[in-house]
């Protein structure tokens, strides 16, 4: 809160002791002249709002700004007299600063390979904020080369840079009223799962002293990554065995 003294029988209104500098906040900022003793019936006292240099305010009565830029305000007393001191008061020159505000984004973002950075879904869970009044409701994220391409290997890496955040729907926040720091985060590629369909498995055999299943495919795979029109070549490989060697019915048999 901005107070500033009026001197009784002075004929002016003193701002000398206000301060004239807030950081953004949120909430309008308010400084207001105190008028001790002006009991008056039918004495009006307003206070004009108005922007300064390149801030776009237009004057306003009694309603202090919010935003961050530079202000003055006077006070008018009309209807009478107060404490002696009557008409407007000189302008007194104030400033909101910008607030501190800090946006990372997730160094845990994965692509999984095969898809390109495009295909990438970027939810709230891969930004965060520290600072601010008002909740972000997204951002803009800038991918580097390493992990977008559909080809990139498992474990390649993009630095992930995020700009512009913007307020969610119906939200109220501007950047405007913040000194924004960026840190940057990380995307890497994980493996893509594939598919084996229809395998075969023959589940008897004469006995020959060892646990290897006889005969096996791996059946069809699908999910192989096609770069243009060339596929990863992928080799299938399966082998089984009998949980033991000996003569019976009931074995388990394990695939790998």
């Amino acid at each position: 809160m901005l107070f500033a003294k009026v001197g009784i029988g002075q004929g002016s209104i003193d701002w000398t002791s206000a301060t004239s500098t807030f950081m953004y906040n949120g909430v309008q900022q308010t400084p207001y002249a105190t008028t001790p003793g002006c009991s008056n019936l039918g004495v009006t006292i307003n206070y004009y709002y108005q922007g300064r240099n390149s801030t776009i305010y237009p004057l306003v009565m009694n309603i202090p700004p919010t935003n961050v830029g530079e202000y003055s305000v006077y006070v008018q007393i009309s209807g009478g007299s107060c404490n002696g001191l009557s008409s407007s008061s000189s302008p007194f020159s104030f400033q909101i600063t910008k607030a501190p505000l800090t946006v990372f984004a997730s160094s845990s973002m994965t692509k999984i390979y095969g898809l390109s950075q495009l295909n990438t879904s970027i939810s709230t869970t891969d930004f965060s904020v520290s600072g601010g009044i008002e909740s972000v409701g997204s951002v803009t994220l800038t991918f580097s080369s390493g992990a977008i391409n559909i080809n990139d290997p498992v474990g390649s890496t993009s630095v992930v840079t995020p700009s512009l955040p913007i307020a969610p729907a119906g939200g109220a926040f501007d950047a405007n009223n913040y000194n924004i720091n960026y840190v940057n985060g990380i995307l890497t590629v994980i493996p893509k799962q594939l598919t084996i369909a229809d395998p075969t498995i023959t589940k008897t055999k004469e006995y020959d002293k060892t646990v290897a299943v006889s005969s096996i495919t791996a059946g069809t795979l699908s999910g192989v990554v096609t770069v243009g029109s060339v596929a990863d070549a992928v080799t299938v490989l399966a082998t089984g065995t009998y949980s033991t060697s000996t003569v019976g019915a009931g074995k388990t048999i394990t695939v790998v």
